[in-house]
């Protein structure tokens, strides 16, 4: 289960519970930094490097690989992992944005976990995630400056809450 972390639908509650309870300029960092990084991996994955194949494929005729139960298999469009990318990008912005560095480890092993989880499924190969979480946590990078250096929502007072707080 610790895979559905790094899906859409996961990112979509998580930037809603960060609009309307926490912060509406941490819920922008996170949206952009999600939709930025989404779109850059789904990019590379359709377009450019969409011949590559996942492990159920590569290893089709040579070695039988585990199945869990109810999971939709993939054959292609491998790389890079958008699931690792997704949760990489989701829980760094919440490392950044943390009062309480003290959590980060925390997030940075979820942020593992679903990509490890990503391989365990034989959806992705080791490269595959590993891209993932690098281009998603550079670009995470660079949206989170971008917004701290180049726009004006931090110093907004009315920024810095949720919308039903």
């Amino acid at each position: 289960y610790i895979t559905y972390l790094g899906d859409g639908f996961f990112a979509v509650s998580i930037i809603l519970f960060f609009l309307l309870f926490i912060n509406m300029y941490e819920a922008v960092v996170l949206t952009t930094s999600v939709l930025i990084s989404f779109c850059v991996v789904q990019f590379l994955k359709l377009h450019v490097f969409y011949e590559q194949v996942r492990p159920f494929k590569y290893f089709s005729e040579t070695t039988p690989l585990h199945r869990a139960e109810g999971l939709e298999i993939h054959l292609y469009n491998s790389f890079p992992s958008g699931h690792s990318a997704q949760a990489f990008t989701l829980f760094l912005v919440i490392t950044l944005f943390l009062k309480n560095k003290n959590w980060s480890p925390v997030f940075f092993s979820i942020a593992l976990l679903v990509t490890i989880s990503r391989i365990y499924l034989a959806q992705h190969f080791l490269i595959d995630t590993y891209f993932g979480a690098l281009i998603a946590s550079v670009l995470t990078m660079c949206t989170y400056l971008y917004f701290n250096t180049y726009t004006s929502l931090p110093k907004k007072e009315r920024w810095q809450r949720g919308l039903l707080r």
